[in-house]
C-alpha cells in the first residue's frame, strides 16, 4: 500500500501554520531561517511542533569544510564575486576579505 502525499503551497507562513494547527495538513516543511518570523506570529510554534529533520548543522559543517579547503582559500576573490548580492551583511568587502585571509 502506497501512501499518497499531496503537495500544497501557501502564500504565507500564517496560512501554512494555520493549516497545520487545524489538521488540514499533517506536516509542513520550512527553512529554519524563517522560524523566528513564524514565532513572531505564533508564539507557541516551538511547543506545538517538532523538527523531524534539520539540515542546518550539516550545511554549516559543509560550509566550514569547503571554506577551509586550500583551493577555496586561493580562489576566495572569485567566490566573493560569485555570491555577491545573495546575502546581506554589515561588513564592508575589505573586512570580509581580511577575515578570509586570516
Amino acid at each position: 500500500m502506497k501512501a499518497e502525499i499531496e503537495l500544497l503551497t501557501f502564500d504565507d507562513f500564517g496560512t501554512q501554520v494555520d493549516a497545520l494547527y487545524s489538521g488540514k495538513v499533517g506536516a509542513i516543511i520550512i527553512n529554519e531561517v524563517y522560524r523566528e518570523t513564524i514565532l513572531e506570529i505564533f508564539e507557541d510554534f516551538n511547543d506545538r511542533t517538532i523538527v523531524i529533520k534539520s539540515y542546518q548543522i550539516e550545511v554549516i559543517k559543509g560550509m566550514i569544510k569547503k571554506a577551509t579547503s586550500p583551493t577555496i582559500i586561493i580562489k576566495y576573490n572569485n567566490i566573493l564575486n560569485s555570491v555577491s548580492g545573495t546575502f546581506e551583511t554589515n561588513m564592508r568587502l575589505e573586512e570580509f576579505t581580511n577575515l578570509i585571509k586570516i
